[in-house]
């Protein structure tokens, strides 16, 4: 790798991007972080792909992209490791919260607990108990009902904790 090399690469394809080439950016900048993850560049080019797709509300291509930086070694015991699992967590909540929208309870309801096994940490915790909760009082299942109270017991529970923001 040639002294400089890094920089040239991200900031070709940063010109590149303004020029508009934003597909084949996001693509040269993945196989870059890929490859040179040790470099002082990789952790900006990670960044700009995921403001890239959380800007353009791609939130399947976000979620993607961020648990796959979350698996590169160099980043684990980084600040920006805790920005991946934002994002990562914050991706899958609106995938959830679609979901919701379309007025897709059961569908809700299996991402909904999804999230809860691999995001039970994240700020995004009590908006996915409250739209599970809810999602299982609409959901015509018979258990919806027993499944909205376990969800929103636990939502009681989280949010009297100290430190949670609940958002109103």
């Amino acid at each position: 790798f040639p002294k400089d090399a890094d920089n040239f690469i991200f900031e070709s394809n940063r010109a590149l991007y303004v020029q508009g080439h934003v597909a084949k950016v996001l693509e040269n900048l993945q196989d870059f972080v890929r490859k040179y993850p040790k470099s002082k560049y990789a952790i900006p080019a990670a960044s700009l792909i995921l403001d890239t797709t959380i800007a353009s509300e791609e939130w399947d291509r976000t979620l993607q992209f961020a648990t796959g930086f979350m698996a590169v070694p160099e980043f684990k015991a980084t600040d920006f490791s805790k920005r991946l699992f934002a994002v990562a967590s914050a991706s899958f909540f609106k995938k959830t919260e679609i979901l919701h929208g379309a007025k897709d309870y059961a569908g809700t309801l299996k991402s909904a607990d999804e999230f809860l096994k691999r995001y039970s940490e994240s700020a995004r915790l009590v908006d996915v108990l409250t739209l599970a909760g809810n999602a299982a009082l609409a959901s015509p299942a018979p258990d919806g009902k027993k499944r909205a109270s376990e969800y929103f017991s636990r939502l009681i529970q989280e949010a009297s904790l100290p430190g949670k923001n609940i958002n109103p």
